[in-house]
């Protein structure tokens, strides 16, 4: 099976920074260091179209978080356990959008 954006089982890997050990997600979390003493990092960073970006435009600050974390989880936590995940992250903010934007004077 391919996962939605190509990789093998739908589950992204985790290689170590000194190339000896790889891991899925849950493997990587719950080992913390690999097993060759190396930092897990994604196999590949998933690739964002313009259409992604034109999707997410609108979303608020937790959603969108929601959307990037899960080309990394690829399926491995599903979006019904991700999405409330999310959410909890996010409260408390004394702004509701977290991080809100301003624009500048001047343009800038």
């Amino acid at each position: 099976r391919v996962g939605s954006r190509g990789s093998e089982l739908g589950r992204m890997k985790y290689v170590s920074t000194r190339g000896g050990d790889e891991a899925t997600f849950a493997e990587a979390i719950a080992r913390g260091y690999a097993r060759d003493g190396g930092l897990y990092m994604p196999e590949h960073v998933p690739q964002i179209t313009l259409k992604d970006l034109e999707e997410w435009k609108h979303h608020s600050f937790a959603l969108l978080c929601e959307e990037i974390i899960a080309l990394f989880l690829e399926n491995e936590v599903p979006r019904s356990d991700l999405r409330p995940l999310m959410t909890r992250c996010f409260v408390g903010f004394a702004d509701s959008s977290v991080v809100p934007l301003k624009h500048l004077a001047g343009g800038g």
